[in-house]
């Protein structure tokens, strides 16, 4: 954060406390001219309580805009890395040259290793332990990456490709597909 942000906040928040302290001192007045009998200093505690009662809530907010701008920023270094990574790259060109039948469109496309196909399979894997860690929200996941993932999870493509252990090596990676395509069909 910028010293000219930090800088502003603080006044930002400065200028609300008093605003809050400028109104609970009228307001003792009001009390004081009503009611003579009130004692300053139940109104000094008053305005100490109404101050934590503020920063409490400023601390608040700014835990949960913090918390946002950390979710985003791991949100982007993924999907930087979603559309840079040459092992996904190269899978997701792969499926993009596979018809629904599961044929081929573009021969000259090369056949990812299978090293490649792990790699692009341990990716989801990640993205769905930051799921699980409360550092990524599922539903962007889902709308973001899962469609290619969800594409390679069949029997004959992952076959094709020499992936023959899905089932024993794969749980996690398994597992966001088929909440992914539950997401899908409650959206």
């Amino acid at each position: 954060m910028s010293f000219g942000r930090l800088l502003s906040k603080v006044l930002y928040y400065s200028i609300i406390i008093l605003f809050v302290i400028i109104i609970v001192i009228s307001g003792l007045c009001i009390l004081k001219l009503l009611y003579p009998s009130i004692s300053i200093e139940s109104y000094a505690e008053s305005i100490t309580a109404i101050t934590a009662l503020c920063a409490f809530a400023i601390t608040c907010k700014e835990y949960f805009s913090i918390k946002d701008s950390k979710k985003a920023q791991v949100f982007s270094e993924y999907n930087k890395r979603y559309s840079e990574d040459s092992n996904i790259v190269k899978v997701v060109q792969y499926l993009n040259a596979i018809d629904k039948d599961g044929c081929i469109n573009n021969p000259s496309r090369s056949k990812p290793s299978n090293y490649e196909v792990e790699m692009f399979m341990r990716f989801f894997e990640e993205l769905d332990l930051q799921i699980r860690y409360k550092r990524l929200e599922e539903k962007d996941v889902f709308d973001l990456f899962c469609y290619y993932a969800d594409k390679l999870n069949q029997d004959s493509i992952l076959s094709s490709l020499g992936v023959t252990d899905i089932n024993e090596n794969w749980d996690d990676f398994c597992n966001l597909i088929k909440r992914y395509n539950d997401y899908r069909k409650r959206t």
